[in-house]
């Protein structure tokens, strides 16, 4: 055979080998792969980032964060800041911003400033992708639009109470709904047509026969306004503790209420902290139980007009969690919504050494395995999310040191789909 036939062959060999070896390396990355994956999965997801601190430790501390998503996907993060700690104790709202899915973020900017107290800062972004932030004072309610801040705001309240826990929801035809719980143990219920610039006369939405506390409140595609609270119920061993229910009806100017509230927690003693969230037509809700201080549980369920309540899920997955003695000694849930299901969170002690982790579950109708954030090293408390694209983004509480110095960190992960990264080269 001529020399040139062999140098033939002898190159199509080499190609031919240099394939297969490509071959088996490329199979054993995608075994890598989905060996990496079947692990994520196990937990809930890919691993989480490391935490990036949001709040800023020049000042005392950072409090009750809240961050939230608009369809452009901009992210936006609402908290309290300690401003002056002589000679009051005064923490007045804040925000930051990030416009690329929480690489960078804004300066710390404020949201109102005053020599008081200015507490439980929320917001809501309307269909124009303007945020409407509500704060409370001792005895008022006050809301702010964001073309607004930091230089005016308006009082939702009229008459001087005491009043706890605003919250707000935006519902399509750009109205502005507000709930808060007040010191006569009512729930009320106030709106504005004109993005904040008026509001209606506050309406009382519990006759305070027990005590309705913490309400929370979403905004469905329908127009319908959907209302939970915790409802205390005087109960001969005791006090006992329910979540309940309420629709309010959208027509023109005016809103009206179903007659009697539903109870969701009916089977439950000591049912706390609801949080409620909205997806189209269907309405998610969870919220803890709470037995003791070392024994407290999430629960999930959904509603939708057709089908009415789900059955009450135990998403808490591996056994009760504790919480620590200092605030808050309560469960609190946060829920995200993403293309495949809801995502609730929480903070709770596993027991190993009695600091709150914040922990979760993805999907809770499938109830996968409980995922774990943080480390676990340092308390963790109350996480708020949104899901931005099947990727979780997540701002919590690190409690550095108790009731003083707390601090707002933020962190992500893809844990809704799976993506197989391009192969460039093996090895």
């Amino acid at each position: 055979m001529p020399r040139q036939e062999i140098d033939k062959s002898s190159m199509y060999l080499i190609i031919l080998l240099s394939l297969v070896v490509v071959a088996a390396g490329v199979m054993m990355d995608l075994s890598r792969v989905k060996s990496a994956a079947a692990s994520a999965a196990s937990s809930g997801g890919t691993v989480w980032e490391s935490p990036q601190l949001l709040s800023s430790t020049a000042f005392d501390g950072a409090f009750i964060p809240v961050m939230k998503g608009d369809s452009t996907s901009r992210l936006l993060l609402v908290y309290n800041q300690v401003t002056e700690t002589e000679p009051d104790h005064v923490e007045n709202p804040y925000y930051r911003e990030s416009v690329d899915l929480g690489l960078n973020w804004s300066a710390p900017r404020k949201i109102y400033s005053s020599d008081q107290s200015l507490l439980q800062v929320t917001f809501a972004f309307d269909t124009n992708n303007e945020a409407h932030a509500v704060w409370r004072t001792e005895e008022e309610i006050w809301h702010s639009s964001e073309d607004e801040w930091p230089n005016s705001a308006t009082r939702i309240t009229s008459a001087s109470q005491k009043v706890f826990s605003p919250d707000i929801a935006v519902a399509p035809d750009n109205s502005l709904h507000v709930v808060w719980s007040q010191f006569d143990k009512r729930i009320y219920h106030a709106h504005s047509e004109d993005g904040g610039l008026n509001w209606s006369s506050s309406f009382p939405l519990t006759d305070g026969s027990g005590g309705s506390v913490e309400p929370a409140i979403a905004v469905d595609q329908g127009g319908n306004i959907h209302v939970v609270w915790e409802e205390t119920i005087p109960d001969p061993e005791g006090l006992r503790y329910e979540i309940r229910h309420l629709i309010g009806t959208i027509s023109g100017a005016e809103v009206s209420w179903t007659n009697s509230a539903a109870t969701l927690s009916a089977e439950l003693l000591n049912a706390r902290r609801p949080a409620i969230a909205a997806q189209g037509e269907v309405v998610h809700v969870s919220f803890a139980n709470r037995i003791s201080d070392a024994e407290q549980y999430a629960y999930y369920l959904h509603h939708t007009e057709q089908t009415g309540w789900s059955p009450l899920v135990n998403v808490t997955q591996d056994g009760p969690v504790a919480m620590n003695s200092s605030i808050p000694f309560l469960l609190v849930p946060a829920l995200a919504l993403c293309s495949d299901g809801p995502s609730i969170y929480f903070h709770g002690s596993d027991h190993s050494n009695g600091k709150e982790l914040i922990i979760g579950v993805n999907d809770a109708d499938d109830q996968l395995l409980r995922d774990q954030v943080n480390a676990g090293d340092v308390r963790a408390i109350r996480p708020s999310l949104v899901c931005i694209n099947d990727t979780l983004h997540m701002v919590f509480e690190q409690v550095l040191d108790p009731d003083k110095n707390h601090q707002i960190y933020y962190l992500s992960k893809t844990g809704h789909a799976l993506y197989l990264p391009f192969i460039l080269k093996s090895g």
